[in-house]
């Protein structure tokens, strides 16, 4: 089993980024809504991965955060997804999101996210209401790289952007602040600072 993979971004489509690894140029399908986030084309990039294998195909799925991954992981064990409606949910939506949705039995929610009908969403909220708990419930929740929480981490990450840094090195410094040392107390504004000083040092 092929568990993470860590090399240079290659080529982009709209559901997969090539990852050059050896001289090798390995496709790893990754949920729409974190290819802009894992980095450019030229960037080293690590992601924890799932191998899908049929007789006729491989395939290699991968994610920036193992709640993703468990979260996919626990969907394709839900009779009527496939890998590819796995990875079509997460890029709707991460998987602190969809793991709340199931847990709270919202329906509605569910049947917003792509390929999933009124009878899948029950089926999802059934079998997987109790296996999402930690998913659900877990510090991941309400926080994102590095314990930063997410709608701060966002707001921080567009803004080391806006100011020249790539996506990859904007999140890199962020997962290498001490949140803890700053506070609860903290602002954007001081998450880019001490990014900064992460980049710069």
């Amino acid at each position: 089993m092929i568990s993470s993979i860590e090399g240079i971004i290659g080529t982009r489509t709209e559901s997969s980024v090539i990852v050059e690894v050896g001289g090798f140029g390995i496709q790893v399908f990754v949920p729409e809504r974190v290819l802009s986030a894992i980095g450019s084309p030229g960037e080293r990039v690590r992601l924890l991965t799932w191998l899908y294998v049929r007789e006729d195909i491989l395939s290699l799925f991968g994610f920036p955060e193992e709640s993703d991954r468990k979260l996919f992981l626990l969907l394709i064990g839900v009779t009527g997804i496939g890998p590819k409606l796995a990875l079509g949910m997460l890029s709707a939506c991460d998987s602190n999101e969809i793991a709340s949705y199931i847990h709270a039995g919202d329906t509605t929610s569910l049947v917003r996210l792509p390929g999933i009908g009124k009878k899948t969403a029950e089926r999802l909220i059934v079998e997987l209401k109790d296996k999402v708990d930690v998913i659900a419930s877990g510090p991941s929740m309400a926080k994102g790289y590095g314990g930063i929480e997410i709608g701060m981490f966002k707001e921080a990450a567009a803004a080391l952007v806006s100011i020249g840094l790539t996506a990859a090195s904007a999140q890199r410094a962020l997962e290498n602040i001490d949140v803890k040392r700053l506070g609860e107390a903290a602002t954007v504004e001081d998450l880019v600072r001490n990014a900064l000083r992460k980049v710069s040092s």
